[in-house]
């Protein structure tokens, strides 16, 4: 091969780098403008919220939200899923919702989950409500409320300052389980 033809692949390849990073660049700026940062910004306005954090990770949107104490999580839920679905439309997401979970509130949710899980078989979802409210008073804790609907049960458990965030999902293989995680902030 040639100098000049040398000279010549280089130049393309060269071009062609610099013409991706370009695209990549503006693509980056307008996804964060039109997407990211209004997602951001309409979570932030939700009850309860602390923080959020919008991240794109392989090809799929990462939303991280720090959960403050809330009076009824399954609406704050709802309201939060409902915010994300009329910006992001069916693209696919993670959720991420970080409480203030100790080993206690784990272990307790361990005791309830039991419950939880035999309800969902059951739909003996009154027997559940009142085995984690004698789980509640048994272990000394705040409070702790179940909600029930067509897609989950969503639970919070409190005590005195920690609170801990779950939900169980009604049917198998539901994209609810596959796009939630709750987790404590110390488990980051």
């Amino acid at each position: 091969m040639s100098r000049k033809s040398l000279k010549g692949i280089a130049i393309v390849l060269v071009s062609a780098a610099v013409s991706f990073g370009v695209f990549a660049g503006v693509n980056f700026f307008l996804v964060r403008r039109t997407v990211m940062q209004p997602l951001e910004d309409a979570l932030r306005k939700t009850p309860g919220v602390n923080s959020v954090r919008a991240q794109e990770a392989s090809g799929r949107l990462k939303i991280v939200i720090s959960l403050g104490p809330v009076e009824d999580f399954h609406e704050t839920y709802s309201v939060l899923t409902r915010r994300i679905s009329d910006i992001v439309g069916k693209r696919e997401y993670q959720l991420d919702i970080v409480d203030s979970r100790t080993p206690r509130l784990e272990h307790a949710l361990y005791l309830m989950h039991f419950d939880v899980e035999e309800a969902i078989a059951t739909g003996g979802f009154t027997k559940m409500a009142e085995a984690i409210e004698k789980r509640r008073a048994e272990m000394g804790l705040s409070s702790v409320k179940a909600f029930v609907d067509i897609r989950g049960v969503y639970v919070q458990v409190h005590d005195g300052t920690s609170y801990l965030y779950a939900v169980f999902p009604r049917v198998p293989g539901d994209s609810l389980s596959d796009r939630l995680t709750l987790r404590g902030k110390t488990g980051s």
